[in-house]
């Protein structure tokens, strides 16, 4: 009875012996590109500069301020430089605040499309226009105005 190791090399059977397989050359690797991060996904998915919406138009701001990656960080004296450019927008400071938390938010659980955020920013309420507001107290004060001056020739004329 013989024993496969105690043979020499060149006796051993020939099922330890492998053939020689040709491999095709293969094209050098590319580096292939991280995807982007959720902050910059989202600043792609905001990027149309005509927003009418003011909480919309804060969300690029305050994700060009955002530090930190992932975690989201902003701090305190970009929070307020997005606070001063809420106000700028008709902004309150607690409707700067929440927009402020609904991003950090997205970015932190990687939201990458604009409705993940759209919706959530209705919960801040949208400012009115001083505008408007003027406009409705100048309408109300010439109603006002022509009431009482008919009122008054009523009086004298009778």
């Amino acid at each position: 009875m013989h024993h496969k190791d105690s043979l020499p090399a060149t006796a051993r059977p020939p099922d330890r012996a492998r053939p020689a397989i040709a491999r095709p050359a293969q094209a050098p690797r590319r580096p292939v590109a991280a995807p982007p991060d959720p902050t910059t996904r989202l600043r792609l998915a905001f990027a149309d500069p005509g927003k009418s919406d003011p909480r919309e138009a804060l969300v690029p701001f305050v994700l060009d301020r955002l530090e930190g990656g992932p975690c989201a960080i902003l701090p305190p004296h970009k929070r307020r430089e997005v606070a001063t450019r809420a106000a700028s927008l008709g902004l309150r400071e607690f409707d700067a605040n929440l927009v402020i938390a609904i991003v950090q938010d997205a970015v932190r659980r990687g939201a990458s499309k604009r409705d993940e955020i759209t919706g959530l920013l209705l919960l801040a309420p949208a400012p009115r226009k001083e505008s408007q507001d003027a406009l409705a107290l100048s309408a109300l004060a010439v109603v006002l105005g022509l009431f009482l001056l008919v009122a008054l020739v009523t009086l004298v004329g009778a």
